[in-house]
């Protein structure tokens, strides 16, 4: 059977795919950040002779420029994962009204899925990355 244009789906709603984006997004930042790689990250630095290199932020300074890798690492994956949540939710409420001839339910609700695990992977980094290394545990 040859689809009419009355039988063609509409078309998808701008927001149910930023919403994807945002909250696809936000899960690979925590899956980078609950790896070990943010540590082995090399930035380039001029050395005071004026040569070029590559080193460890950790090994070149102490604290100050490093910390930022892991704060976009692991706060910035919680933050755009409740965007992601509440961008998916907002347009499925509007993908759903009866009025409106737009489709994008399935990427409106996976947006949600998504920033809600987007949000527990910057949980766990967070907790790896500020908490973890500062307990004492005694066996």
């Amino acid at each position: 059977m040859i689809q009419t244009s009355s039988t063609l789906r509409p078309p998808t709603s701008k927001l149910a795919s930023f919403a994807f984006s945002v909250s696809f997004s936000a899960t690979l930042l925590g899956v980078l950040g609950v790896t070990p790689y943010p540590k082995m990250l090399l930035f380039p630095i001029t050395t005071p002779s004026g040569i070029f290199e590559f080193s460890l932020l950790e090994t070149r300074y102490k604290i100050p420029l490093g910390d930022w890798v892991y704060y976009v690492l692991a706060i910035f994956p919680m933050i755009a994962g409740l965007l992601g949540i509440l961008l998916g939710r907002v347009a499925l409420w509007r993908v759903c009204k009866p009025e409106v001839s737009k489709s994008g339910e399935t990427r409106a609700v996976f947006a949600t899925f998504i920033g809600l695990f987007a949000f527990c992977l910057g949980l766990v980094s967070t907790f790896v990355i500020f908490i973890w290394p500062k307990l004492e545990v005694k066996i």
